[in-house]
């Protein structure tokens, strides 16, 4: 009797094996779950980057002017009003100019500049030149009530030392020159004079 239920046992379970197989349920497949993956209010959003401005996205050329053989280019940067010079061999603010391409057209004219391992190419803001050119030029200042001009000088706008551009800091270290006023004497009031007898 024992030896029948050590035979039957795997016999049994050898029986059951097949049958079982069948009656295990198949997985869903992985779109059935692919929205929710998406959309799961249990994760962190991931956050898009912005692409990153090239150092270049703010420049303009002002000028170029060929120097013997070396071009010298003139930048301006659009948002701080900022010009700096670069040439060949003399970088400005770690900006060297590549090459320049300067045809006879400025709509067409580039500078291949670059800053560290980046590069980027350059024009003239088209815009920019016109609004430069349509701008009036500096109106001379209207003179003084009760200021007596004096020919051959130029009048000072108020509030300027002479020598000095009109927007740059006074140098401390510098030497002041006084200026030298001559005031009119005024002739004295005549004497009392003795009245007559």
């Amino acid at each position: 009797m024992k030896l029948s239920r050590t035979l039957l046992l795997p016999l049994a379970c050898a029986g059951l094996h097949p049958a079982a197989a069948a009656n295990v349920p198949e997985g869903y497949s992985a779109e059935r779950y692919e929205a929710m993956w998406r959309r799961s209010p249990f994760t962190l959003s991931s956050v898009t980057e912005e692409p990153v401005a090239g150092f270049a996205e703010q420049l303009s050329l002002s000028s170029i002017m060929m120097v013997g053989d070396e071009p010298h280019v003139s930048i301006l940067n659009k948002q701080t009003q900022k010009r700096f010079s670069v040439s060949p061999g003399k970088p400005s603010d770690g900006i060297e100019i590549v090459s320049v391409t300067s045809p006879s057209s400025p709509r067409e004219a580039e500078a291949l500049i670059r800053k560290g391992v980046e590069t980027a190419k350059i024009r003239f803001d088209l815009n920019l030149l016109k609004a430069t050119a349509a701008a009036p030029g500096p109106q001379p200042p209207m003179p003084q009530p009760g200021v007596i001009p004096q020919p051959g000088s130029v009048p000072q706008p108020p509030g300027t030392q002479p020598g000095i551009q009109p927007g740059t800091p006074p140098n401390p270290n510098a030497i002041r020159t006084r200026r030298r006023v001559i005031i009119p004497s005024q002739p004295a009031p005549p004497a009392p004079q003795p009245p007559a007898k």
